[in-house]
């Protein structure tokens, strides 16, 4: 028996753990913020999960960074530049999250395009959508591009990429839209903490993926860990 192996595994579980029990912490801390009327306590916006500079979004800043930092170092290692196109699609979601990117490119963009209000959503929103796709739609590009370049384990990492992207699009993109469109303070609430929380979920297990492909390891969906 492997026991180095088996150790490592053991290690890996216990990040995976630890990030999302992390990730817990901020949600309920974001509840209790919510109810600090209530409660008495955590009545600062820094322990909102949507909160500039808060505390839930240095944290997901350190994750994103992180997961940057792991696909420069595959691709240095593997010499795929699909992990560098990755690098560059997270470093921008880094950047986004860090400078309101689409916010404020939405903004400046809604008058040269006169957006109209509609199906509930504001002119701003449409205007971030544009910007989302933009960006997304370019750096999907580079991955495809890259994706064909890269050797059969790369576009197997690649493909697992893509299906986490998915989740953080739905969460990030889908849920944002509907938040917009509600109206009602509680299901604002709601749509919010899905949004937060969801995203911080999803750059979790992108960090855990890639953090598993570092140490050498296989990405497996399945219960029984695959070792390379």
């Amino acid at each position: 028996m492997d026991y180095y192996k088996l150790s490592t595994e053991k290690e890996l579980n216990t990040l995976i753990y630890w990030l999302v029990s992390a990730d817990m912490c901020f949600v309920i801390i974001h509840i209790l913020h919510l109810f600090h009327n209530y409660t008495g306590i955590f009545a600062s916006s820094y322990f909102s999960l949507a909160a500039d500079r808060g505390m839930a979004e240095m944290y997901q800043y350190l994750k994103e960074s992180s997961i940057v930092l792991i696909l420069i170092i595959l691709f240095r290692r593997k010499s795929n530049s699909v992990y560098i196109a990755w690098s560059l699609l997270f470093g921008y979601l880094l950047v986004d999250d860090a400078y309101r990117v689409h916010e404020k490119l939405g903004a400046m963009l809604r008058p040269y395009f006169s957006f109209a209000p509609m199906i509930g959503l504001r002119a701003q929103d449409l205007g971030e959508l544009c910007v989302y796709a933009f960006f997304g739609l370019t750096c999907l590009i580079f991955i495809g591009i890259t994706h064909r370049m890269s050797d059969a384990d790369a576009r197997t990492n690649s493909r697992y990429f893509l299906v986490i992207l998915t989740f953080f699009v739905f969460f990030g993109v889908v849920v944002d839209m509907i938040h917009a469109m509600v109206k009602h303070p509680t299901l604002s609430d709601m749509m919010a903490l899905l949004e937060d929380g969801g995203e911080m979920l999803v750059v979790t297990i992108m960090l855990y993926v890639v953090f598993r492909l570092v140490t050498g390891k296989r990405v497996s969906w399945g219960c029984a860990p695959a070792y390379s």
